[in-house]
């Protein structure tokens, strides 16, 4: 059976938090929370209520699935989460770093051999 695990969710809140390059008092910012009690999520001190995990989940781009379990039920998750990362990155950088970005990867499709 497998059970909820608050410090493994935690530290997959924290790797992905760290890759974000954003402090603990900046992601309880951009959630609505108290920084701190963001770290104590974080950190395995206390839980969180569904509202919050949701949160956490749309703001760090990550699936409720591998929030809970720690991987993605199936391969179409993985890709999904991939491009939620995606978008999300995107959505915080400023226009010309996006549009730099987007013209990027339109330039690496269209080069891409069609399937």
């Amino acid at each position: 059976m497998v059970t909820y695990n608050r410090q493994e969710v935690g530290k997959r809140l924290g790797c992905r938090r760290r890759e974000m390059g954003l402090t603990g008092e900046e992601m309880g910012r951009r959630i609505g929370k108290n920084g701190r009690y963001y770290r104590d999520i974080e950190n395995g001190r206390c839980g969180m209520s569904v509202e919050t995990l949701i949160l956490l989940s749309e703001e760090m781009g990550l699936s409720l699935d591998y929030l809970i379990y720690g991987a993605s039920s199936d391969d179409s998750g993985d890709r999904l989460d991939e491009q939620k990362q995606i978008v999300n990155r995107l959505s915080h950088c400023n226009g010309r770093i996006r549009e730099g970005a987007v013209n990027l990867l339109k330039v690496y499709l269209e080069s891409m051999p069609e399937r």
